[in-house]
């Protein structure tokens, strides 16, 4: 299948880039800017909601537990856990790097791009695993992190939004290596 991306101006092509990461940052800034502090409280609707996603996603309430906002800190991630699925098929349909063409036509790319992978993970390690209260010793490397999320609605949004596009963005590019590689082995030219 090929990508409108390949021949659109450069202009289209950062505005495509850049709605990846906006598509994420502008709701949870926004929730995180309007929401009053006792949110969860005020309405039954979105306790369940954030209720569904942090069963889904357990570090939510660790995160939480970090907080000086912790309700705000919970819709704000649940929001941005719900985003991820659509940034992951966005990922797959708009910033497919990986055609079946790089992959035939550069080998040593394609071998550098997963050994690249192993990057994100080694940083997802330092800085972003399940932390809890006791972990904010000041002995971590990612200290200044969990501060900035734990005290700032703002940082939250956009630390968190990174986080979260990090993460959608790497599955993504997987599944589109794997769907190149499937491709491949099957002859498919």
């Amino acid at each position: 299948m090929e990508r409108y991306r390949e021949d659109a101006p450069p202009k289209v092509q950062h505005a495509v880039d850049l709605l990846f990461f906006g598509m994420s940052l502008v709701p949870a800034l926004l929730v995180a800017w309007f929401s009053p502090t006792n949110v969860l409280s005020r309405s039954h609707v979105l306790t369940s909601y954030v209720e569904i996603v942090t069963q889904l996603v357990p570090t939510i309430a660790n995160r939480a537990a970090l907080s000086s906002f912790p309700e705000i800190t919970k819709l704000v991630l649940s929001v941005l856990w719900t985003i991820v699925p659509f940034q992951i098929v966005y990922t797959c349909v708009f910033l497919n790097f990986w055609t079946i063409e790089t992959v035939k036509a550069r080998p040593v790319f394609f071998v550098s791009a997963i050994l690249l992978l192993l990057l994100p993970l080694t940083l997802y390690s330092m800085f972003f695993y399940d932390p809890m209260p006791s972990d904010l010793n000041g002995s971590m490397t990612s200290d200044l992190v969990l501060r900035q999320m734990s005290t700032s609605p703002t940082w939250l949004a956009i630390w968190g939004s990174l986080f979260t596009s990090f993460t959608a963005g790497c599955i993504g590019w997987i599944m589109c290596l794997i769907y190149a590689l499937v491709k491949i082995s099957a002859g498919v030219k």
